[in-house]
């Protein structure tokens, strides 16, 4: 008898010891999971609102182009196998998207973000009837390939610029 209490009093002993290092450990892992998914909530969260201010800077920054130079920036891409920029823009206002086209300082310029390397237009060759409505296209030299795909630029119109576009390809 004395050896089966022993036997039970040996295995309470044991269990005792387990749950003494189960329960702490668990608790560890617990609390570490969780900080682990509030951090990356947290993460997200803060993505997420970093995003709406660039979305909202970006807006602000297109309505001042847009009422000083009659023109919305549609696109920046890459193209010609990553020799060449191409900028979009669609004519909002005719009658002030042609002072554009007056004075070189005035071209849209692209200023890459990660490199600050400028990309500009050379010279004023450029004459149009603008019309409303209608999309037109600058081809720029991507001097020293500066403008990636998937990179970030600012588009800077006389003294206004547009931050953080992404350059499509």
């Amino acid at each position: 008898m004395e050896k089966t209490m022993l036997s039970q009093d040996s295995r309470s002993n044991q269990s005792t010891r387990a749950l003494r290092y189960l329960l702490p450990a668990s608790l560890a892992i617990l609390l570490v999971a969780a900080a682990v998914f509030g951090f990356r909530a947290w993460q997200t969260a803060r993505q997420a609102a970093d995003e709406a201010r660039i979305a909202e800077m970006q807006a602000e920054a297109m309505a001042a182009i847009q009422d000083r130079w009659g023109i919305r920036i549609e696109q920046v891409a890459a193209t010609a196998d990553g020799g060449l920029v191409d900028l979009r823009y669609t004519i909002t206002d005719p009658d002030k998207a042609i002072f554009i086209y007056d004075d070189i300082n005035d071209m849209p310029k692209i200023l890459t973000e990660d490199s600050n390397v400028e990309i500009a237009i050379n010279n004023l060759s450029h004459e149009h009837d603008l019309e409303f409505g209608q999309m037109y296209f600058i081809i720029y030299r991507n001097v020293a390939g500066a403008v990636k795909p998937g990179g970030l630029v600012t588009v800077k119109v006389g003294d206004l610029s547009i931050e953080h576009l992404a350059v499509e390809s």
